[in-house]
């Protein structure tokens, strides 16, 4: 996970993270699975199980738009 990524998730005072989700590529040879991104990419550095673990560990609510 990235800097910008750890901060605003980890980091930052919020206490609800929303996200966007689409089934894509989250590496770029990868099979497609749930990615964290917006119409319309469809590659993504962040998977959403990576997202989730993230939140999970600051404890944070989300809202997730699929």
């Amino acid at each position: 996970m990235d800097f910008m990524t750890r901060q605003a998730l980890i980091d930052g005072p919020a206490l609800i993270a929303e996200g966007d989700v689409l089934i894509g590529r989250h590496e770029t040879e990868g099979p497609r699975t749930a990615i964290m991104a917006h119409p319309p990419r469809t590659e993504s550095d962040l998977s959403f199980a990576e997202w989730v673990d993230a939140i999970g560990s600051a404890e944070r609510a989300i809202k997730v738009d699929v």
